[in-house]
């Protein structure tokens, strides 16, 4: 049976070892419902109706989340070739993905590159992830009708690692880290990270990243999110928790963006 919202709660700072997708299907506000919260409550309201993203991009760094990770599960399937320009090939295929309905399918080349991703991440940082606890949800009241929940990829001791996949411009310069960072809104969950731990009572330490690139090579770089900006980002997320208490208590958004030029 799986835990109820209420069960979490009161796992307060010893956190929940679940599954992503029952993580994600509990109450509360993640980092990533940040960026919704940040656009309109109402956006955060009916987020089920905004695409986050391509499948094909998020099934190649799940997967490598998977490997680096949660060494102990095996969610995805590698795709057979299937002749698609015939019949008997089509309903292989057909027979095939409904056997394998439970799984998450990949092709072949985004496996075999996944491998080579999480060899890299294992060399370079491997000694750290293997003496964290990795994925473990954390979730607590901010107020009372609002839940605050993170999903830590690695916790070192008092520190928190994030592992992302990024697609390089220009060689992974600290620059193009920063602005992909940014542009992802990493810096607003680290913040948003800190402050359940926080509500909860936990000690707190550096947060860092560290980025695998899907390009040939593979480079692993480990960046620590300085304190400046965690201080930044951590009165953005509670001027929007700040708005969502109101928003729930009056019906009002506050904040509506208006246009640069």
């Amino acid at each position: 049976m799986k835990l109820t919202i209420e069960q979490c709660l009161e796992a307060g700072k010893n956190g929940v070892m679940i599954e992503n997708d029952h993580y994600h299907a509990l109450a509360g506000i993640s980092g990533s419902k940040l960026s919704l919260l940040s656009e309109s409550n109402r956006h955060l309201d009916n987020a089920k109706n905004f695409d986050m993203g391509s499948q094909d991009y998020f099934s190649l760094g799940t997967c490598v989340h998977e490997m680096v990770l949660e060494k102990h599960k095996s969610s995805f399937m590698v795709m057979p070739k299937f002749n698609g320009r015939t019949n008997e090939g089509k309903e292989d295929k057909a027979y095939w993905l409904k056997q394998n309905a439970d799984k998450q399918i990949i092709e072949a080349e985004d496996y075999e590159k996944a491998e080579r991703m999480a060899k890299n991440v294992n060399a370079i940082c491997g000694d750290v992830i293997e003496n964290s606890i990795c994925e473990r949800s954390l979730f607590a009241h901010w107020e009372q009708n609002i839940i605050i929940k993170c999903r830590i990829d690695a916790q070192h001791w008092n520190d928190d690692y994030d592992l992302k996949t990024i697609t390089p411009k220009s060689g992974m310069s600290d620059w193009e880290l920063f602005k992909h960072s940014e542009k992802h809104g990493y810096f607003t969950s680290a913040a948003l990270r800190q402050m359940v731990r926080h509500t909860l009572g936990m000690p707190i330490g550096d947060s860092y990243l560290i980025f695998v690139s899907t390009s040939p090579g593979h480079m692993v770089k480990i960046r620590k999110i300085p304190d400046s900006i965690l201080e930044r980002e951590n009165e953005k997320v509670t001027e929007l928790l700040t708005s969502r208490a109101f928003y729930l208590r009056h019906g009002i958004d506050t904040d509506v963006k208006e246009l640069y030029n």
